[in-house]
C-alpha cells in the first residue's frame, strides 16, 4: 500500500464547517435537522424544535477532508434541511461550494436563505448561519493520517505470514487485528525496529512472495501500531468469546497486572480511562438503541479493569474519589453542545450503576457500583433539570391559554400531545429513557401553570372550576398529575376555609409554600362562594412571612431528585449492549469486543 508521498499531502485540505443557527420562517413547532454531504455523508446533527420565532441556536461543527484534485472535479458541497413529519420531508437544500475556500484559515460568517429546488414552492423556507474555513495538511498532519493505513498494511501482512505458521497458536479477534497470546506487547517498546518474528512468538516459514511482503512491512514505522496497541499494555488480553454472561468475573484473567505499588496502580487505571473519556463521538438517527453509547462503553472499561470486584479496596477507594468528577467533566460525556445530549450519557451510566444487569450481579460488589452512583448523580440531577427547562419554552403559549380560559380544554389536550410527541423525537433519546423524559417536561408544565397563574391580576372560583377540569383531563390522557397547579386550584376554591384557620393550609396543599397561598389570597375576587375579601394580615400573622416582593424558585417546588431516583426502575438494564460502536471507537478500543461482539 502507498503511504503518499510529500507532494502529494499538499494536495489534501481539512475544511471546519461550523453550523450557527437556523431560522425556519412558517413555525408549526415540528423537529427539524441538517444533513451534510460531499462525495458521501459528512455528518448530520440532532434533532431541534425550533422556538416561538423560528429560531434555532445550532453552534454545530463538522471536520471533513477532501483532495485538491477532487475538488476541481467535484467542488459542491451539499447542505439539507430535513423537517421531521410521519415522514422526513427535505424543506430545503444548500450547496457550498468548497474550491472557493481553499486555505482561507477564517471563516466568513454567511446568512444564506434555502428553499427546496426540486418543489413547485419556490418561496424562500429560512436561513442557515454559518461559517467555513480550511487549511492544508503539512506533512506531519499527513502522516497522522496515514497511521491506520500503515496499521491495516502490517496486520494485512502478519496475518499472512501467520498463515503459514508451522505450529498452531490460538488467536484472539478484536476488530480486524489478529495476535497471538504469547505476544509480549513490551517488545514493541524495545529500542530499534522489532522484528515481526518477535511480535508473532511463532515460528514463521514465508515462501518468495511473504517474505517480500514481510520486509517491505518492516520498513514501515511501527510508531501507529504501538499507539494502537499502547492503551491495551497494561495485562494479559482476553479471548474474544469471553462475556460475563458466560464466564464468572472471578474466574477471568485480570486485564491489570498485580502491582506492588499501590499508586502506580491507580495511575495506571486512571490513565486508562483517559483514554476512553477522552473520545469524542458523535451520536444521532440510532432511534433502536437501549443506550446512548458513552454511557456503555464506560461501564464497560470499569468492568474490564475489575473495578467493581477484583481490584483492592483501598485502591478503589483513591479512584472512586477523582472517577466521577473525570467522567462528568470528559469529553465523550460533553461532546454535544444542548443539555440533552449531555444528560443522556450519565443517566444511562447511573442507571447501570443503580441495577446492574442482571447476569453481573453476583459477581461485582453492588456496595462498589452505588459508591460511584452516589457520586454521579449531583451532576446528572444538574443536567435533568438544565435539559428539561431549556424544553419549558415549547409549552409556554399552552399553558398561557390555559390560564386565559380561551381554549376548549380538549382541543388544548390535542394541541399539548402534539408537541409533547415532536418534543419525544427531537430528544433523540433511547426509548426507554422516555419515562424521564416525560414525567421531567411534565414537572416543567406544571410549575409554568403555577406562574402564570401567580402572573394573573385575580381570580375567580369559576376560573378555579374551568382549570380543575384541565386538570383531569390532563391526568386521564397523560397518567400525570399536574401537582402545582391542582393544589393552586384547591386554595382558591377553599379559600374560605382557609380565612377561618390559615393553618388548613397543611391539608389542602403539601406542596406550595406559605409565601405562595399568600399571593393566590390576595388575588382572590369575591363572588357567591366568598363573599368578603380574605384577611391577609391574619394568614401573615399566623406563618409569620412578610407581605412583600421576593423571586419565587419554581423549580425547587418539586422534588427533582425524587423523579430522577424513581426513574431508575424504568431502565432495564440488560439491555445495556444494545448499541450500535462507531467504527473509529471499536478500532481504538478493541478490548470493548469483549462486551459488545456482534
Amino acid at each position: 500500500m502507498n503511504s503518499g508521498s510529500p507532494h502529494q499531502s499538499k494536495d489534501k485540505y481539512t475544511f471546519t464547517l461550523v453550523l450557527e443557527s437556523l431560522q425556519i420562517l412558517e413555525n408549526d413547532d415540528s423537529p427539524y435537522f441538517i444533513k451534510l454531504k460531499y462525495i458521501k455523508k459528512i455528518g448530520t446533527t440532532e434533532h431541534y424544535i425550533p422556538s416561538t420565532n423560528g429560531m434555532i441556536n445550532l453552534q454545530k461543527e463538522f471536520t471533513f477532508a477532501a483532495k485538491k484534485h477532487t475538488l476541481k472535479k467535484n467542488h459542491s458541497m451539499t447542505i439539507k434541511i430535513i423537517q421531521c413529519l410521519k415522514k422526513n420531508k427535505k424543506i430545503g437544500q444548500i450547496k457550498v461550494d468548497l474550491y472557493q475556500h481553499l486555505d482561507k484559515i477564517s471563516g466568513t460568517t454567511k446568512t444564506v436563505p434555502f428553499r427546496n429546488h426540486h418543489s413547485d414552492d419556490k418561496h424562500n423556507r429560512g436561513n442557515l448561519t454559518f461559517s467555513i474555513f480550511s487549511k492544508r495538511e503539512n506533512n506531519k498532519d499527513h502522516q497522522i493520517t496515514q497511521n491506520k493505513e500503515e496499521i491495516a498494511s502490517l496486520i494485512e501482512a502478519t496475518n499472512d505470514a501467520a498463515s503459514h505458521t508451522t505450529r498452531k497458536t490460538t488467536s484472539v479477534n478484536f476488530g480486524h487485528l489478529q495476535m497471538n497470546n504469547g505476544l509480549n506487547i513490551d517488545q514493541l517498546n524495545r529500542p530499534g525496529k522489532p522484528k515481526l518474528a518477535d511480535m508473532l512468538n511463532t515460528e514463521v516459514k514465508l515462501n518468495n512472495k511473504n517474505q517480500n511482503i514481510a520486509k517491505r512491512e518492516q520498513k514501515k514505522s511501527l510508531t501507529s501500531l504501538n499507539e494502537f496497541l499502547s492503551s491495551n499494555r497494561k495485562g494479559p488480553i482476553l479471548p474474544a468469546s469471553a462475556s460475563f454472561g458466560s464466564i464468572p468475573l472471578h474466574k477471568q484473567t485480570s486485564l491489570i497486572e498485580p502491582k506492588n505499588d499501590k499508586d502506580h496502580q491507580i495511575d495506571q487505571i486512571l490513565s486508562e480511562f483517559d483514554h476512553i473519556l477522552n473520545l469524542k463521538i458523535e451520536y444521532s438517527d440510532n432511534q433502536i438503541r437501549s443506550f446512548e453509547g458513552p454511557d456503555s462503553f464506560i461501564f464497560a472499561q470499569c468492568l474490564s479493569f475489575q473495578l467493581f470486584s477484583d481490584v483492592g479496596d483501598e485502591v478503589f477507594s483513591e479512584i472512586v474519589k477523582v472517577l466521577p468528577k473525570k467522567i462528568c467533566d470528559s469529553l465523550i460525556i460533553s461532546t454535544f453542545n444542548d443539555q440533552r445530549r449531555k444528560f443522556f450519557p450519565l443517566y444511562g451510566l447511573s442507571a447501570l450503576l443503580k441495577q446492574p444487569p442482571s447476569n453481573l450481579k453476583n459477581e461485582i460488589k453492588l456496595n462498589r457500583t452505588t459508591q460511584v452512583f452516589d457520586a454521579l448523580q449531583p451532576k446528572t440531577l444538574e443536567y435533568l433539570k438544565k435539559f428539561t427547562f431549556s424544553y419549558a419554552n415549547l409549552f409556554e403559549l399552552h399553558a398561557q391559554s390555559v390560564i386565559d380560559n380561551k381554549s376548549d380544554n380538549e382541543k388544548l389536550i390535542e394541541d399539548i400531545r402534539q408537541i409533547f410527541d415532536a418534543y419525544l423525537i427531537a430528544c433523540q433519546a433511547p426509548k426507554e429513557f422516555e419515562f424521564i423524559l416525560s414525567k421531567a417536561i411534565f414537572a416543567a408544565f406544571d410549575s409554568l401553570l403555577l406562574q402564570f397563574l401567580l402572573n394573573r391580576t385575580n381570580v375567580t372560583f369559576l376560573d378555579s372550576i374551568s382549570w380543575n377540569s384541565f386538570c383531569t383531563r390532563f391526568r386521564e390522557n397523560f397518567s400525570c398529575n399536574l401537582s402545582l397547579f391542582s393544589q393552586a386550584v384547591q386554595v382558591i376554591q377553599m379559600t374560605s376555609v382557609i380565612d377561618k384557620n390559615p393553618k388548613e393550609i397543611n391539608n389542602i396543599s403539601n406542596k406550595l409554600t406559605p409565601y405562595i397561598i399568600l399571593q393566590i389570597l390576595k388575588k382572590r375576587e369575591i363572588d357567591d362562594s366568598l363573599t368578603t375579601k380574605p384577611d391577609i394580615t391574619k394568614f401573615i400573622n399566623c406563618w409569620e412571612i412578610k407581605d412583600e416582593h421576593c423571586e419565587i424558585d419554581f423549580q425547587s417546588l418539586f422534588n427533582w431528585e425524587k423523579l430522577l431516583m424513581n426513574s431508575y426502575q424504568h431502565v432495564h438494564s440488560d439491555n445495556w449492549k444494545d448499541v450500535n460502536i462507531p467504527a473509529q471507537f471499536e478500532c481504538k478500543f478493541p478490548l470493548l469486543n469483549i462486551y459488545f461482539a456482534d
